[in-house]
Parts: structure tokens; sequence; C-alpha cells
């Protein structure tokens, strides 16, 4: 997973999985490295031995990382601390000066507006994704069936009319980009409330991740990132998508673009 500052949107962290053989035993190792942004060296914050790290977000010169167990690390050049254990893997982390959400697969969410105190929401559903605003504001996407939309406090269920599993999604402008390893991208509109497909050129691409561009609101550029069948760039809001086909041969797991234009491909 690739993170990046969300005022600058330069390149912070990586997290980096790999497996060594050791007395005919498999260890699985995650590292969480940061960039140094003027040498472009690298540096291990952190590692995770069997324990695979499942999301990373960045805040207040730390890093917040969710693991498969289901336990949440506070990570800084000085100290790793869990400040959270729930009984479901981690998926995703939305963190800003309002507070920090966590989604799982299988406990729902929980928030918390001073980072200690956290409040379980959404129980025993299966979220992929979270996108927090403030504690009673906030967007979670269903593995399968639909998306939860919180407004001052209460939660609307709207169901996606297709059987898609979900990937990921963001939100821009007044639109939600649903990630969908069938179908491509889903959008819902949220002045009508409604869902559609907008997978020109990428229908059954065996979807794995999505993601705009920091300058989304002057070049409506998404990306949107494929297993083994390359990377799709759209330049009109998602309406359509065309092929970057070097990439094919890949698993793409994440894609950023920095605010300078580079355009960066986790795999």
């Amino acid at each position: 997973e690739l993170v990046c500052d969300p005022l600058t949107n330069t390149l912070l962290a990586v997290g980096v999985s790999f497996e060594k053989r050791a007395d005919g035993k498999v260890l699985n190792t995650n590292l969480v490295m940061e960039n140094d942004p003027k040498s472009g060296k690298w540096t291990t914050l952190t590692k995770f031995t069997s324990d695979y790290v499942t999301s990373i977000a960045p805040y207040n010169n730390s890093f917040y990382v969710g693991t498969e167990y289901g336990e949440v690390f506070k990570v800084d050049a000085s100290a790793k601390t869990e400040i959270f254990k729930s009984s479901s893997q981690i998926t995703s982390i939305s963190v800003n000066n309002n507070g920090i959400g966590f989604s799982t697969l299988g406990d729902g969410v929980f928030i918390s507006s001073d980072f200690k105190n956290f409040k379980q929401e959404l129980m025993e559903k299966k979220i992929i994704a979270l996108y927090m605003i403030n504690p009673d504001n906030l967007y979670a996407l269903e593995k399968i069936k639909g998306l939860q939309i919180k407004q001052n406090g209460n939660y609307t269920s709207y169901n996606i009319p297709y059987y898609s599993t979900n990937i990921s999604f963001a939100v821009a402008n007044n639109e939600v980009f649903i990630a969908s390893y069938e179908y491509g991208v889903i959008k819902f509109d949220l002045g009508s409330k409604n869902f559609s497909l907008t997978n020109t050129n990428i229908t059954n691409v065996n979807t794995t991740c999505i993601s705009f561009s920091p300058n989304y609101a002057t070049n409506s550029t998404v990306y949107l990132g494929t297993a083994n069948n390359g990377l799709y760039i759209s330049k009109d809001g998602g309406e359509s998508f065309t092929s970057f086909g070097e990439l094919d041969h890949y698993q793409i797991l994440d894609v950023k673009e920095l605010s300078g234009g580079t355009i960066l491909v986790g795999t």
C-alpha cells in the first residue's frame, strides 16, 4: 500500500510484504517504510512478523497501521504502540483533525474523536473501506451488498443494484466511485441517489483498486488498477478509460499520483 501526505500529496510510506525461509519455515514479514523526499532513500520504521499489514494512514507525523489480526498501531520514528484491537481484520483507516475511524471485515466500523475511546457502528457488517469526514459524517462500503452513508449522526443504507465484489471506493465532488472486481467502476451520484456503471473499455478486468488525481477538480483523472489486465486511466471523470498495457502482467495493488504529476504503481 502506498500512502501520501494528505496536505502535500507527497509520498510518505509504503507497506512491503515478503516471505523469508528459515529452518524450513515460511516467515511472513511486513515492513512499513518511509521515504525521504530529499535523498530518495527509504528507511524501515517498523516491521510485523507473521502479521500482514492491511492498511496504513498518515497523520500528524505518525502512521496508523492496521493488520489482519484486527490490531491498529500508531507508528512513528521512535515507537510502535497498539491503540486498538478488534476481533476482525482491519480493512481501512480514515484519519484527520476530527478523529479516526477503522473499518473491519466483520465487526463494522470503530470511530473515535479523541483517538482513545472508540464507538462501534454498523455491527457485524463486512466493511471493506471507510472515508470519514468527522464522527457524524462518513461513508462506509460493504464488501458485497451496499453503501452506508452517515449524515449528521444518522445512517442511510443504499443497496448497490449489481451483485458486485467491492474492492474500495473514492469520494470526489458529488460522486462516489466504487471499484468493483466484476464491473470495473460503479458510480453513485449523491444528488440523484442513483447507481450506474461507468466501465467503458474496462468490463470484467479483475479490478483491484481505484484512486483520483490530487488535481481531479481540474483534470478529472481517475486511475483503476487490475490483476493482470494493466492500469486504466480516465481523463473524463470515469466515463471512459484507456488501458496502459505495459503493466498487464502485474497484479496492481495501489496507484497514487503525486502533486508533481508522477504516478506510482504498487504491484
